[in-house]
């Protein structure tokens, strides 16, 4: 049976009792090692590639005034990032709101 399958599904976890050696655990660790340091490369490459707006690129680009980014951030709709005194927008955020994903 797949470990994920146990993971998913509370009731039959419950129900089953797992045996493992030493060697099982290890290999378990392994995978799960292995996933965690995937997906960490791949966030850090998203990261790089983000793309940042200032914040009349971001006006601009939504066709709203510079206050309204003010209030949207005091409502937590749309968060910038502070970069020092600099204020910046993420591309993927402003799609995402453009999209009407939250």
């Amino acid at each position: 049976m797949d470990f994920k399958v146990l993971i998913n599904n509370p009731t039959l976890a419950e129900k089953v009792k797992l045996e493992m050696t030493g060697a099982d655990l290890i290999g378990f660790a392994s995978v799960i090692l292995e996933a965690s340091k995937k997906q960490g490369e791949q966030e850090g490459v998203k990261r790089a590639t983000e793309r940042y707006l200032s914040k009349k690129e971001t006006s601009e680009m939504l066709g709203v005034d510079p206050s309204t980014l003010w209030h949207w951030e005091r409502r937590g709709y749309l968060m910038p990032v502070r970069i020092g005194t600099k204020v910046r927008y993420r591309y993927s955020d402003i799609i995402k709101k453009m999209e009407g994903r939250a």
